[in-house]
């Protein structure tokens, strides 16, 4: 190896080095930042089968229309009976569930704010 190339690796080695030592520096004094948000409470989803767990908000099943159905969206009177004239399978109803912490928020008429908790099932 020539006298250039060597002082080549030399600076390069010794720059890879410095950075290294930078890195492991940078590593032991980091402190991770305490998160304002406070942690959603853990879900133990062995208790989702459980019914006494849930709350039924409609009494019957309520048919909506195809459109919302490949949605997954929230259902809306419009459309469901055209939408039944027009398609004789279109027989999709759900029945929704909630828990007991968003019970209050889902059957209030006012604006809809859910707690932190709040679980709100689908049942096709």
């Amino acid at each position: 190896m020539n006298i250039p190339n060597a002082r080549k690796w030399r600076s390069f080695l010794v720059l890879i080095l410095i950075a290294c030592t930078v890195a492991i520096q940078a590593h032991a004094l980091y402190k991770p930042i305490a998160s304002p948000i406070t942690a959603a409470p853990a879900i133990d989803i062995t208790s989702l089968a459980d019914p006494t767990k849930w709350i039924q908000i409609n009494a019957s099943p309520y048919y909506i229309s195809d459109q919302v159905n490949l949605l997954c969206a929230a259902p809306i009177k419009v459309g469901v009976e055209e939408g039944r004239r027009q398609n004789p399978h279109a027989e999709t109803a759900i029945t929704v569930f909630t828990n007991k912490v968003s019970y209050d928020a889902m059957v209030s008429p006012k604006s809809k704010k859910f707690p932190v908790g709040s679980m709100i099932v689908k049942k096709r």
